[in-house]
């Protein structure tokens, strides 16, 4: 007899998991932690300029949301520490709950829109 080998993971329904993205995205929204800008981009990878701006937007833990990102604006937030990129396809509760500060283009909030009203994960 060995130690069982059962799995501790936890399913969640996705009506339960598109309920909690719509939840945390309302407090956050309702909290001023959300902000809409027009799209990501760099004129060249540099993280100083990239941080630079990114300052002036928001400050601290900052979650940066967009369909798909340009090579140069992943290469230059990638040394940036509380920085992180998702997908609006791939955005959950949890990325929404830990990051005080969520910045989405508008062709990203457009998309999360969609899969929010249309329910899909």
């Amino acid at each position: 007899m060995g130690l069982n080998q059962e799995t501790t993971d936890k399913k969640i329904n996705s009506k339960v998991r598109s309920l909690a993205l719509k939840r945390a995205l309302f407090e956050s929204g309702k909290d001023g932690e959300i902000r809409v800008i027009e799209q990501f981009s760099a004129e060249e990878i540099k993280t100083k300029a990239f941080k630079s701006v990114l300052d002036k937007i928001a400050t601290g833990k900052t979650l940066l949301v967009d369909d798909s990102f340009d090579e140069k604006v992943v290469l230059s937030s990638r040394n940036i520490s509380g920085v992180e990129l998702q997908s609006s396809a791939a955005l959950n509760a949890l990325d929404v709950v830990h990051k005080p500060n969520i910045i989405i283009s508008e062709k990203g909030l457009g998309t999360l829109i969609a899969r929010i009203k249309g329910g899909n994960e």
